[in-house]
């Protein structure tokens, strides 16, 4: 006997940019369906609410820097627009 299962259905509401978002990606035909989009984005968030919480203060990219001990800098497009901000990396 094959096991069955149910799916909970939630309603949830959302911004207008984020409904936007939704509609863009399952038009482009990279999601079947606004709720593969969200089960992407809570599978990501998933992802990210495991990490410690020092990893996830990090700049995106900066873990492999942090594990060896080197410094850790911003792009020089956010040093530029945020003077005095961000220290530059030897």
């Amino acid at each position: 006997m094959a096991k069955s299962f149910v799916i909970p259905i939630r309603n949830v509401v959302i911004t207008d940019s984020q409904a936007e978002l939704v509609d863009r990606l399952v038009r482009s035909g990279r999601f079947a369906t606004a709720s593969a989009v969200v089960r992407e984005g809570l599978a990501l968030l998933e992802r990210r609410e495991a990490m410690p919480v020092d990893e996830r203060m990090l700049p995106q990219g900066a873990l492999p820097q942090a594990a060896t001990g080197a410094p850790v800098s911003e792009p020089a497009d956010l040093r530029e627009s945020t003077p005095g901000k961000f220290v530059a990396s030897a």
